[in-house]
């Protein structure tokens, strides 16, 4: 496991997530044509290969506009894949995506080169996938620009035998959301729809609210001992809430409410445990609007 706080291109967060998967004996690099060296349009991606779940997970840097249907939105950020199979360089077989849209305008004509554009961020990579969150910097000439938080974790254990992969993918963002689910996104990629996803059930389903997954019981600060109270979340198989297989291990959601945990504030899990979260209240440029959530820093 590894914690990263940098400014880093996205084709370098990429390539940082891609190695550090392949360094574990879990994974194995996907396909070697897959490669950063070039980053104009979607070009900069790569693809990781968990060898005893036969599940690929490509990221590819957006650096072209796709553009929100009709809408006057246009954007360009990542793309996350995950497919169960890989034929002539490309994903195959079950397929499924989301987009994570973070620089965009009015029109096609996005000021962002992502090639040179230093994303503020807080990384943790492990065997079991990792947990991004992110900040562009301040462009004047771009009108919008999110914040933005992925992760993608693969269950070490389920609560049941589902029948489903191991895997899911959360997305989140301040801004930019609503529009990038509403419509297509430019043209279809892989022979799917290129939407935002808040949830991905991997190869079984997609959705955008709970209670397809439940922010149960949310952190907050203690007044009384400092200390913090929280229930992990609860992920579903289903869109009612009613098949829950998962409490994921590398996210919590933060109370805005009581909002009295503040940004880097780490949260310890109680002894014998080793796991800690930090907190990433993080703001946008063009939105001052929080995203409520921590994500694991360390693990046991």
């Amino acid at each position: 496991m590894v914690w990263y706080e940098a400014s880093l291109d996205l084709w370098e967060i990429i390539d940082i997530i891609a190695d550090d998967l392949i360094g574990d004996a879990a994974w194995e690099e996907g396909d070697v044509t897959w490669d950063t060296t070039t980053k104009t349009g979607e070009n900069a991606r790569r693809v990781v290969h968990h060898i005893a779940d036969d599940i690929y997970v490509s990221l590819i840097q957006v650096n072209t506009a796709r553009r929100a249907g009709s809408q006057s939105y246009y954007a360009k950020g990542l793309i996350v894949v995950i497919s169960d199979a890989w034929a002539a360089n490309e994903p195959s077989g079950n397929i499924q995506l989301t987009f994570v849209p973070f620089e965009a305008d009015s029109t096609s004509a996005i000021d962002a080169d992502l090639a040179d554009f230093q994303i503020v961020h807080k990384l943790f990579t492990s065997a079991d996938g990792f947990a991004l969150v992110g900040v562009p910097p301040v462009n004047a000439l771009d009108i919008y620009q999110s914040n933005f938080l992925v992760v993608v974790e693969r269950a070490a254990s389920k609560i049941y035998v589902d029948g489903y992969t191991n895997f899911y993918i959360l997305v989140q963002g301040n801004f930019l959301k609503i529009q990038f689910n509403q419509y297509s996104c430019g043209a279809n990629l892989f022979g799917q729809v290129v939407k935002w996803w808040k949830y991905t059930r991997a190869l079984h389903l997609q959705h955008q609210t709970e209670p397809a997954w439940e922010e149960a019981y949310n952190a907050f600060k203690s007044i009384a001992d400092g200390k913090a109270y929280f229930m992990k979340p609860v992920l579903h198989n289903d869109v009612e809430g009613k098949t829950p297989w998962l409490q994921p291990e590398f996210w919590i959601a933060i109370d805005s409410s009581k909002a009295n945990l503040a940004d880097d504030d780490e949260i310890a899990m109680p002894a014998p445990s080793t796991k800690s979260y930090q907190v990433t209240l993080k703001q946008s440029p063009d939105s001052a609007l929080y995203i409520w959530y921590a994500i694991i820093k360390t693990e046991a």
